[in-house]
C-alpha cells in the first residue's frame, strides 16, 4: 500500500506519456517517497544525486538574488528529469523517457506538487 505521496507520484507517472518515476525528495537528497517502475535502489540513488545539485543550483540563485527555482530540466541521451520546488526544502521529480512532451510533464508535475503541498498541510 502506497502512502499519500506514493499514490500522488503513481498518479503523475501513469498520467504523463513515457514517465518512469516520480519522487518526492528533501534538498538533502533524502526520499520521502517515491513512485518508479525502475530497480528502488537505483531510483533512490537518482533522487539523492538531483538532492545536492538541486541545493547547489539553489544556493547559486540565492546568491544572485535571482529567487528560488520554480521547475528545471535536465536532459539527457535516455532519460530527462523535470524538477520542481514543492515547499521549502522539498522538491518533486518526474523522470520521463524520450520524447518527452515537455507541456503535458510540466503540467502534471504542477498537479502533483500542489497535491504534495496540501497532503504536506
Amino acid at each position: 500500500m502506497n502512502s499519500p505521496f506514493g499514490e500522488i507520484l503513481r498518479q503523475a507517472v501513469l498520467a504523463t506519456p513515457g514517465a518512469v518515476g516520480g519522487a518526492l525528495a528533501a534538498s538533502d537528497g533524502e526520499t520521502v517517497d517515491s513512485w518508479s517502475n525502475w530497480e528502488h535502489e537505483e531510483w533512490l540513488l537518482l533522487t539523492a544525486h538531483f538532492g545536492v545539485v538541486i541545493n547547489h543550483i539553489r544556493s547559486a540563485l540565492h546568491t544572485f538574488h535571482f529567487g528560488d527555482i520554480k521547475l528545471l530540466q535536465f536532459r539527457y541521451r535516455t532519460l530527462d528529469l523535470i524538477i520542481q520546488l514543492v515547499e521549502g526544502d522539498y522538491y518533486g521529480i518526474l523522470a520521463i523517457a524520450p520524447p518527452v512532451h515537455l507541456g503535458v510533464a510540466a503540467s502534471r508535475l504542477q498537479t502533483a506538487a500542489d497535491s504534495l503541498r496540501m497532503e504536506m498541510g
